[in-house]
């Protein structure tokens, strides 16, 4: 082993320490305590301001505390810890990765190892991906390469420590991204397996959008006196989207998304199914109609899975249709609608849902198809994002207007436990089920 393959610490100043301070121009990132090589490459890539989570996490972060930072998709949440692990790699010095970055998906995996890779800048800071349903030879190079750090899901992450292949034995950060999906039922058992191969001394950040009070309490048990950072828009989910929901019988469903496309002509759509089955059926019928359309979920094989991806980023395909795997990670800025086929059922998973459109203050288009069964279901979404939905009458399919005959809600309404449930029989015999105060 070389010096070079030991983690060490960064050369804090790579050149002349006067024109290293003349490029790093950005007094409100500089306030937060970040050193000057940080600043000049943050420069380079124009960044001048802070977001708010930025600006309330990142002093917490480089105090050495646990925090929970919660803000909206969108803004700013990885730069909010990869900046604090830039700082402290200038001052550790050992072998060994000093942090790991836990996700939920491979998706956002490397999503966060790219932007990364963007804010390291010319510091030298290496990162190691590592992800299943890949060949595991090259993240064997990556990992012998003593990265300083080590991004990547929780199951391949078990993998190498088993087989010693990754040593988490002088870990300074432990981060958890989209933390209210690494903390459900599914993951935690691997996440609390690798932690407890972690030192107890480590530095524990959590990152999400959404954090609901159970797992919060859950994440809270185990650091230690936590900084929970809450950043509380307006609104929860983005001003610029155009959000309505359309009511439908479900067998005309399919029919509709098809009219949808062919009329509202998106530029890129996501669509989000509940199951693989129908995000597989979804896909083949939207080809038969001769619409351009992929699928995604978590049973296609890796490879699958980024050669879709990679032809919807190119323009190859209009149509993505997805399971929840897309929603975590997905940053494409073309995507101008997104329709939620069947709704998400955690009215958390809808704002993640439709966070895939209006990035960078785009504006974009979010519309929810609504069955006899769903209304339970578009009311917590409404209650939780604090919006009423409209409803938007589709031209020769069943819609509610007309025979609602329910009383305007209010968000009075709904933070008394509720709205009116509907009365009349809909077109088609269907009702609107929704729960009476």
């Amino acid at each position: 082993m070389t010096p070079a393959d030991v983690a060490h610490p960064l050369p804090l100043v790579s050149q002349d320490p006067d024109e290293l301070a003349q490029r790093a121009k950005s007094e409100a990132f500089r306030a937060l305590g970040l050193n000057d090589q940080i600043l000049a490459d943050l420069a380079v890539i124009g960044w001048q301001n802070p977001s708010p989570i930025q600006l309330e996490a990142i002093p917490v972060a480089l105090a050495g505390k646990d925090m929970i930072g919660q803000a909206q998709t969108g803004t700013g949440k990885t730069a909010a810890f990869v900046l604090p692990i830039l700082q402290r790699l200038y001052q550790i010095e050992g072998q060994g990765p000093v942090a790991l970055v836990l996700c939920p998906t491979r998706e956002l995996a490397k999503q966060v190892h790219g932007e990364f890779i963007k804010m390291a800048g010319h510091s030298g800071a290496r990162a190691a991906l590592i992800y299943g349903g890949v060949s595991m030879d090259d993240q064997f190079d990556a990992l012998a390469r003593h990265p300083h750090v080590v991004i990547g899901t929780p199951g391949r992450i078990i993998d190498h420590m088993k087989r010693r292949t990754l040593d988490l034995s002088r870990l300074a950060f432990a981060v958890l991204d989209e933390a209210d999906q690494m903390l459900d039922i599914g993951f935690w058992p691997d996440v609390m397996w690798i932690m407890g191969h972690t030192p107890p001394s480590r530095q524990t950040l959590l990152f999400s959008a959404t954090f609901p009070e159970p797992i919060k309490l859950m994440a809270e048990k185990h650091m230690k006196d936590s900084v929970h950072i809450r950043i509380q828009p307006k609104q929860v989910t983005v001003e610029q989207v155009d959000q309505k929901y359309i009511a439908i019988q479900h067998d005309k469903k399919t029919a509709l998304l098809a009219h949808f496309i062919e009329t509202q002509k998106p530029d890129q759509l996501v669509v989000f199914c509940r199951t693989k089955h129908q995000t597989d059926r979804v896909a083949e019928v939207l080809k038969r109609k001769n619409l351009s359309a992929g699928a995604i979920h978590g049973d296609l094989p890796q490879s699958k899975r980024e050669r879709t991806l990679q032809q919807f980023r190119n323009k190859e395909l209009q149509c993505l249709i997805a399971t929840n795997v897309a929603a975590r990670g997905l940053d494409i800025p073309t995507v101008s609608h997104v329709v939620n086929y069947d709704v998400p059922e955690n009215p958390e998973e809808y704002v993640h849902r439709i966070g895939r459109t209006a990035r960078n203050g785009a504006p974009g288009v979010a519309r929810t198809f609504i069955t006899a069964e769903d209304g339970q279901f578009l009311v917590e979404i409404e209650k939780h994002i604090g919006l009423l939905l409209e409803e938007e009458a589709i031209e020769g399919f069943t819609t509610h207007d007309e025979a609602r005959g329910e009383p305007k809600r209010t968000i009075a309404d709904m933070a008394v436990g509720g709205v009116p449930r509907l009365i009349k029989p809909l077109v088609g015999g269907i009702r609107l089920g929704r729960r009476r105060r």
